[in-house]
């Protein structure tokens, strides 16, 4: 008993997966910070329904060893019958000031994913438009390391979301 107690640390009980990065906006004079983790699987939003005017992509976490491989996050607004896939952000790591991988983003809005995916089994998409609008410049691959953005024709909520 006393050598399985040993294997398992108290901090690795407590580890979470590292954070592709956070959705965060301003509601009601309220900061609400979502963390989208690393790990692939579908999750629900812990504040939905709520619809921003401005969306912040921050910065997740900078990751050490190799390189990680690229991730892709469908973000959802909650809709009946099926949700409805509101864009998506791609993430690619380049190396970070003092070592490390960062992530930085790209983002992709719904009706974009229309000519991407000839799949017709894809979800409902939202028909309002991505727009960034504020954040930094893209590097040469059209990435950045944070951005802001919003949508002009609605203001969806952002329900869900699938980390590939």
């Amino acid at each position: 008993m006393l050598l399985l107690a040993g294997m398992i640390t108290p901090a690795a009980a407590v580890n979470e997966e590292p954070a592709l990065f956070k959705l965060s906006y301003r509601l009601a004079d309220e900061t609400v910070t979502l963390t989208v983790r690393t790990e692939a699987g579908a999750y629900n939003s812990t504040r939905t329904g709520e619809k921003p005017d401005r969306w912040s992509l921050k910065p997740g976490d900078t990751l050490q060893g190799p390189r990680p491989g690229e991730r892709v996050v469908d973000l959802y607004r909650q809709a009946s019958p099926a949700p409805l896939i509101v864009g998506r952000v791609h993430v690619r790591y380049y190396p970070a000031r003092g070592g490390g991988w960062q992530p930085f983003y790209r983002l992709e809005p719904a009706p974009e994913l229309a000519r991407t995916l000839p799949d017709l089994r894809m979800p409902t998409r939202f028909t309002g438009t991505l727009v960034v609008s504020g954040g930094a410049l893209p590097i040469p691959d059209g990435y950045y390391p944070f951005v802001e953005f919003r949508f002009d024709t609605d203001k969806p909520s952002i329900d869900r979301w699938v980390v590939r």
